[in-house]
């Protein structure tokens, strides 16, 4: 039997949160850089052949292969048996954990950062300044709604332990500061959960974070992006 594979970029927030995980667990497999910068989600034909859709991360665990992180992260839990913290067991329990990956998408992964940061660099023209208002007013409602709702009485997304949701948000959340932007401040809960985070993940989200903090310090995604309490 062949060790898993795991296609992804560090740079991409979703990658991210799966790269936590496998470390957080110590999940042995194989790490196959899929380089965004050099665009090889379409300009590399073997992976286009693995994953049609071109996106990633994308494990192949023996010839099976999966895509989208939340599914990877749900399918890597309950294979590997991990500690019942990060997917929970209880039926109201990961109820919780289902309810917050469900509202990630489209909410706190809204498309915010790429149209303010990304496709101007990508495309050369100016960012739609219109379209980013939108979107920023959107991402402050859904970080509003993580301040007090999910996070309300609670250390972690899914309650006092970490779980799979925490690395989803962390890895979104984390983009911004790219761009120079600590979208989680003012906000008392969430800083407070940040700090928790990465005492948690400790030694592991150093690690998984090196080249977020590279890109971060070379200032050429740096931009305002306004989505205080």
């Amino acid at each position: 039997m062949s060790i898993m594979k795991f296609f992804g970029d560090p740079i991409s927030p979703v990658c991210r949160s799966v790269m936590l995980f496998l470390a957080a667990n110590d999940i042995q497999h194989e790490f196959v850089l899929i380089d965004l910068k050099n665009r090889d989600t379409v300009n590399n034909e073997a992976f286009a052949a693995i994953n049609p859709n071109q996106r990633i991360p994308v494990i192949d665990d023996n010839g099976f292969i999966l895509t989208e992180s939340s599914a990877i992260l749900r399918y890597l839990a309950v294979k590997h048996k991990v500690a019942d913290h990060w997917y929970p067991t209880a039926l109201q329990d990961r109820a919780r954990v289902d309810e917050a990956l469900s509202f990630f998408p489209q909410n706190i992964r809204n498309g915010c950062f790429f149209h303010t940061c990304i496709l101007p660099l990508r495309t050369g023209k100016p960012r739609d300044e219109v379209r980013c208002a939108e979107l920023r007013a959107s991402l402050k409602l859904a970080l509003d709604f993580t301040e007090n709702s999910l996070l309300k009485g609670k250390k972690f997304i899914g309650g006092d332990n970490i779980s799979i949701a925490d690395l989803q948000y962390l890895g979104e959340i984390t983009q911004y500061l790219i761009s120079h932007n600590e979208i989680y401040k003012g906000r008392p809960n969430m800083e407070q959960w940040m700090q928790d985070c990465e005492s948690t993940l400790a030694p592991h989200f150093d690690k998984v974070f090196f080249k977020l903090r590279n890109v971060q310090a070379s200032g050429h995604l740096k931009a305002e992006i306004d989505v205080s309490p």
